[in-house]
C-alpha cells in the first residue's frame, strides 16, 4: 500500500484464539508488516454491540481500511456508511446480504458437498450432520452442500438427522450423544466446523464409540492435530493463507482504485482423506 496512505489497518473477527481465525490473523499480520502497516485486531465474540464499538474505534483512528468477519445480524448500511467516509472494508469468510463492496470466502458449499460425497462413495447412506448457525452464510452454504450431495445420490433428506450445533462445542457434544443413543442411529456424521468437531470427538470418546468401525466422521475445517489423532480425521480444510492474501489484495486494490467495481473472491477448499471414514463398504439399500 502506498506510503502516503494511513499506516494502520483494522481486523475485526469473532475469535482471535480460534484455530481458523487465529491463523488468518497471523497471516494478515505478516502481510501488514510487509506493507509497513500496523494492525489493530479486535475479537467480537459475534456480539453486535462489541463489533459496533470496535468499528467506531477504528473509524475514529482513521485507519487505512478494515477487514471484517461480520457478526450475525450486522446491518450492511453500518459498514457501507464507513466506506462512504473513505475507509474501505473487505468482508472475510462470511457474505452479508445487502452489502455493496468486496469480500472473500471459502467455497463452503462445494467443501461440504465433497465431504458428504466422500462418505457416499465409501458406501455410507445413513449420514447425519451437525450444522452451523443458519444466521451465518458459511453455516447456510455448508448445510446446502450436505443436502445437495444426498439429493444427487437419490437419498432422502431426513430432518431428524439435521441438528444445529451453532458452531458451539458443547451443543455438538450433546447432539452426538443423542445420535448415538437413539434407536435410529446414523452410521456417519458430517460436522460443519472445527469447534463442533472437538465436541463430537469428546462425546464419542465418553461413549466408547469406535471411529470409524461404529461411526464414521468428516469435519469441515482442519484441526491442528487432525492428521495425528487416532484415527486421523478426514477433513475439509480452508486455506487461511489464501483468505488472508486475497482480502489484503482486494484492500490494496480498493485503496489504489477507490472507484473500481466490487469484487468477490471464492477460495477452493481441500478434502483431506484420512482414516476416520474407514475403507469402502457395501452400499446400503437406497
Amino acid at each position: 500500500m502506498k506510503k502516503q496512505l494511513r499506516d494502520m489497518v483494522g481486523f475485526v473477527i469473532p475469535d482471535i484464539t480460534g484455530s481458523m481465525f487465529g491463523s488468518i490473523l497471523t497471516h494478515a499480520e505478516d502481510l501488514a508488516y510487509q506493507d509497513k502497516l500496523g494492525m489493530l485486531a479486535y475479537s467480537t465474540g459475534d456480539d453486535l454491540g462489541r463489533q459496533q464499538m470496535y468499528l467506531d474505534l477504528l473509524q475514529s483512528e482513521h485507519v487505512a481500511g478494515i477487514l471484517v468477519v461480520p457478526a450475525p445480524g450486522t446491518d450492511p448500511e453500518t459498514l457501507m456508511s464507513i466506506q462512504a467516509q473513505g475507509i474501505p472494508i473487505v468482508l472475510l469468510d462470511r457474505k452479508l446480504e445487502g452489502f455493496v463492496g468486496d469480500y472473500v470466502t471459502s467455497n463452503n458449499f462445494q467443501g461440504a458437498y465433497d465431504g458428504v460425497n466422500h462418505l457416499l462413495d465409501l458406501g455410507y447412506r445413513n449420514i447425519a450432520t451437525i450444522a452451523g448457525s443458519q444466521h451465518i452464510s458459511s453455516g447456510m452454504e455448508r448445510l446446502k452442500g450436505y443436502k445437495q450431495a444426498l439429493l444427487d445420490a437419490n437419498i432422502p433428506i431426513r430432518e431428524e438427522w439435521i441438528r444445529f450445533g451453532n458452531f458451539d462445542r458443547d451443543i455438538s457434544y450433546n447432539v452426538v450423544k443423542e445420535f448415538v443413543k437413539s434407536d435410529n442411529r446414523p452410521d456417519a456424521i458430517f460436522v460443519a466446523n472445527d469447534l463442533m468437531m472437538v465436541g463430537a470427538l469428546h462425546a464419542l470418546h465418553d461413549l466408547n464409540v469406535k471411529v470409524p468401525e461404529e461411526l464414521a466422521i468428516v469435519a469441515f475445517d482442519e484441526l491442528p492435530l487432525s492428521a495425528v489423532l487416532n484415527p486421523p480425521l478426514t477433513t475439509i480444510s480452508q486455506s487461511t493463507v489464501d483468505l488472508a492474501q486475497e482480502s489484503f489484495r482486494l484492500l490494496r486494490e480498493r485503496l489504489e482504485q477507490p472507484d473500481r467495481v466490487e469484487r468477490f473472491v471464492q477460495i477452493p477448499t481441500q478434502l483431506n482423506i484420512r482414516e476416520s471414514c474407514g475403507t469402502p463398504r457395501e452400499h446400503h439399500p437406497k
